[in-house]
């Protein structure tokens, strides 16, 4: 695709076969369903991207993922159902939305220092095991980290809802003195 496109459409490419994918310097979001179901593994982003639509990138074969680092949205189902076992994402994401990453294999997730909103099932159906929640986050929604490997997670004082079921039930919340502001 030639640099200067700065914008595709809906469904444009979804259902091909392809395989490796490099988009233009110039493009700044990428709607829904884009790239839809197709057998992308090697995925390469310019980084003017700020967002990243709903299915953007759902069933494919993406194992290893940098976000750019000017994104600072990424909607619901963007990457469901890849094989994502390597994943990056730039400190300017304060959104991600509902089952953004489910069904995948991160294991280790180092969530970016300024996100603020982490919709339900966002990383559902992952291997993760260690989780280090940023000082700012603010709302976990529900089952947003179940069917993990994570035993416990420390909740910055910033945080002021997570869902009752973000965690698996065995998951060992530890926290300051702060509960007043949390709703349960």
């Amino acid at each position: 695709m030639p640099d200067s496109i700065e914008h595709i459409g809906e469904n444009a490419f979804s259902e091909n076969m392809i395989e490796k994918l490099s988009l233009p310097k110039n493009l700044n979001s990428i709607e829904e369903t884009v790239f839809y179901d197709n057998q992308i593994s090697e995925l390469t982003l310019p980084d003017n991207i700020e967002s990243i639509g709903k299915a953007a990138f759902v069933e494919n074969n993406i194992e290893k993922l940098t976000l750019p680092k000017n994104l600072k949205l990424i909607e619901g189902w963007a990457f469901d159902s890849n094989k994502l076992n390597e994943l990056t994402l730039p400190d300017k994401v304060i959104s991600i939305g509902e089952c953004a990453f489910i069904y995948n294999q991160i294991e280790h997730l180092s969530l970016p220092k300024n996100l603020r909103f982490i919709d339900k099932f966002a990383f559902e159906n992952n291997r993760i095991h260690k989780l280090s929640l940023p000082d700012e986050i603010e709302f976990i929604g529900d089952g947003a980290f179940i069917d993990n490997n994570i035993k416990e997670v420390y909740l910055p004082e910033s945080i002021y809802w997570f869902a009752d079921k973000a965690f698996d039930p065995f998951v060992k919340l530890k926290k300051k003195s702060f509960f007043n502001k949390i709703f349960w």
